[in-house]
């Protein structure tokens, strides 16, 4: 772990983020309505992601629709995480 980030965050087990991938357009109208994305103006998909201060890749979430705010991601996700 890189010592700046040592001195700021000394108790960090893992630095959670959302990520954003594009798709193609579903020809299905439901589906089209759930992976739009307002921000990216483009069909997308999220996922929550976490990644541990060594850089491994610890937590990857179940995808979402783009069209759920990344708080909301995160909210979900969590939630989820705290109740299994």
């Amino acid at each position: 772990m890189p010592t700046s980030f040592r001195k700021f965050f000394k108790k960090c087990a893992v630095i959670m983020d959302c990520s954003e991938v594009f798709v193609e357009r579903p020809s299905d109208l439901m589906a089209r309505a759930q992976v739009w994305s307002n921000y990216k103006h483009h069909s997308t998909i999220k996922f929550l992601i976490g990644i541990t201060p060594q850089g491994t890749i610890s937590y990857i979430s179940k995808c979402a629709g783009g069209r759920i705010s990344d708080e909301s991601t995160k909210v979900h996700t969590l939630a989820t995480c705290i109740c299994v």
